[in-house]
């Protein structure tokens, strides 16, 4: 039952998520919260006359009805103190105050995440990025965040998929929904690889206002941004812009000058986003914020987090070459230079303290490869 009141709670007109959050830890259940009267709800907190009076309505036949369309869907329900909720969602401003999941749940707090957004209408050279990117940072682990609509997100999703990586669709609508109807396929997909959220009850349907205010659940949800293409006054630049609010990383592709789709890109450079050319730029950005966190799956070593004591003393420098070297791959030192871009007298500096710290093993011919 505590979930049929968790339901009741956040669908109240004008609830601010403040006031969500202060009356369940005030009366210690969502059924408690219910059933408050007026008075034990002005001791509680300051609450508005809107709040009041949509909190003294006790109907539950609209949340009743949600859940069971989700039992009946199979749609899962959190509110912001599951563990499975996004922890990176609850540092934003207004996150949402119950998420409905359809697919994996179970994980999605532990996913290491990337939100990739660009045009509904890209050209040739954006939806190749777009999965190029895709493709190759889910192929390191990382989980594809976008929002399943046409043009570059449909492509983050797809080349996330094709590297037999995860990726997760933040919806604008209800789970239930499948918008733009042609990517009923690609959500059959999504679903066996990772899952779909929304803040949306299950049969809720598409309007224009949902999708700028689910943008900030992408971003919030991931370590970092990347744009691939956006013209001016697309819900691209919104995304991005509310990245950049949050503290997050803006990674952008920088475009052609005459291309209208390449209009957010390069104001976002010129506002503080990050250039990349290569999927691997964003993966030493992110190793240089995120350490712990990006070497637990760059490294794809299980017993990298118990010898932390063993990366205490690892340099950025050393980082971002232990991005090129794997366990099963014997890579030439060379190559390592060529990839970094730095210069072969550093790189052999910085292989030769990991190989002191015995995270790195060199083999015969200068070739090395991660112990």
């Amino acid at each position: 039952m505590e979930k049929l009141y968790c339901i009741w709670l956040s669908t109240i007109r004008y609830l601010k998520y403040e006031n969500f959050r202060k009356l369940y830890e005030f009366f210690g259940s969502f059924k408690a919260v219910y059933e408050a009267d007026k008075e034990q709800l002005l001791n509680c907190t300051k609450l508005t006359p809107m709040e009041i009076q949509g909190l003294l309505d006790k109907d539950t036949r609209h949340a009743d009805e949600i859940l069971y369309q989700c039992d009946k869907t199979d749609i899962g329900i959190i509110s912001c103190y599951d563990e499975n909720y996004p922890k990176l969602l609850l540092n934003i401003y207004n996150p949402p105050k119950v998420l409905y999941i359809k697919g994996n749940v179970r994980e999605l707090n532990k996913l290491v995440t990337i939100n990739i957004v660009g045009s509904r209408l890209p050209t040739t050279y954006g939806n190749r990025m777009g999965f190029k990117f895709g493709y190759e940072l889910a192929s390191e682990g990382l989980t594809v965040v976008s929002g399943m609509a046409r043009g570059i997100d449909s492509q983050a999703h797809r080349g996330a998929l094709k590297a037999g990586g995860k990726t997760v669709a933040v919806l604008g609508n209800g789970c239930n929904v499948v918008y733009p109807p042609e990517n009923v396929p690609l959500m059959e997909i999504i679903l066996n690889n990772g899952c779909v959220i929304s803040e949306y009850p299950p049969y809720d349907g598409v309007t224009k206002y949902n999708f700028p205010h689910r943008n900030r659940i992408m971003s919030g949800m991931s370590l970092g941004t990347l744009v691939v293409e956006g013209a001016k006054r697309s819900g691209t630049l919104i995304t991005s812009r509310l990245a950049l609010e949050q503290g997050k990383s803006v990674y952008c592709i920088p475009g052609n000058l005459d291309n209208p789709n390449s209009f957010v890109t390069n104001e976002l450079i010129k506002d503080g986003g990050i250039i990349v050319t290569s999927p691997a730029d964003i993966i030493v950005d992110l190793t240089a914020s995120y350490p712990e966190l990006m070497l637990e799956k760059i490294l794809k070593d299980e017993q990298k987090v118990a010898e932390s004591n063993k990366l205490e003393n690892v340099t950025e420098e050393q980082r971002q070459i232990l991005y090129f070297l794997n366990k099963n791959t014997p890579i030439h030192i060379d190559e390592i230079c060529k990839l970094s871009g730095k210069p072969i007298g550093v790189v052999t500096q910085n292989l030769m303290m990991l190989e002191i710290s015995k995270l790195v093993v060199s083999m015969p011919g200068r070739y090395y490869i991660l112990k």
